[in-house]
């Protein structure tokens, strides 16, 4: 086990946890801050660009980023160790996600373009983004060296996928960057975790 790679899996894991710790306090003692108010006014869009960012969540949209899990591990036939883990990473983000929602019980906000029920921390198209572009990138990049195309690539769909989420009113900004810091903090933890138990 290159043990290199499980004590950055377990820092980068630490300090999402604690970055993520610092904005749900954040959300919960000022819900209503003065940032998320001026990026929901700031960035809130109807019309034609309207449109194209209710295609990018429509696209981020967490059933798909599921389906698309299934498909992953149907098209690469990864180990079966690592299906287990592809998969846990998917749905246990998204249950995580979930239930953070109800502990935060933040409100979404009042100028949706399309309609949202629940809650609004943290975003789930946010979580379900980052984890699918993750696990891609996993399966795709599997040499040493780093896809910095596909790094690249990979913010620059979360950052669309965060812009519609805020520009059609259905979350704030600390929403969004609260997705981000979850899903790299659980995704880290379980490749910490598989590294692990491959010494087992």
């Amino acid at each position: 086990m290159n043990r290199e790679k499980v004590e950055y899996y377990l820092k980068i894991s630490k300090i999402c946890i604690a970055l993520f710790i610092l904005i749900t306090l954040i959300v919960w003692l000022l819900p209503m801050n003065r940032v998320d108010i001026y990026f929901n006014k700031t960035l809130h869009t109807q019309g034609f660009i309207g449109e194209k960012m209710q295609f990018i969540t429509d696209i981020a949209n967490p059933v798909i980023a599921i389906l698309a899990t299934l498909l992953i591990v149907v098209i690469f036939k990864p180990a079966r160790n690592n299906s287990f883990w592809i998969l846990l990473k998917m749905f246990g983000g998204i249950a995580l996600a979930v239930v953070i929602k109800f502990l935060v019980h933040r409100a979404r906000p009042d100028n949706q373009i399309i309609t949202n029920s629940g809650f609004s921390y943290p975003s789930i198209h946010t979580v379900s983004a980052v984890i699918l572009v993750c696990t891609l990138y996993e399966l795709m990049n599997q040499q040493e060296k780093r896809n910095v195309g596909l790094i690249f690539f990979n913010i620059f769909w979360v950052s669309l996928v965060m812009t519609s989420r805020i520009a059609l009113g259905n979350h704030y900004l600390t929403d969004t960057i609260g997705g981000v810091l979850l899903s790299l903090a659980w995704v880290y933890m379980c490749n910490y975790y598989r590294l692990k138990t491959l010494d087992y």
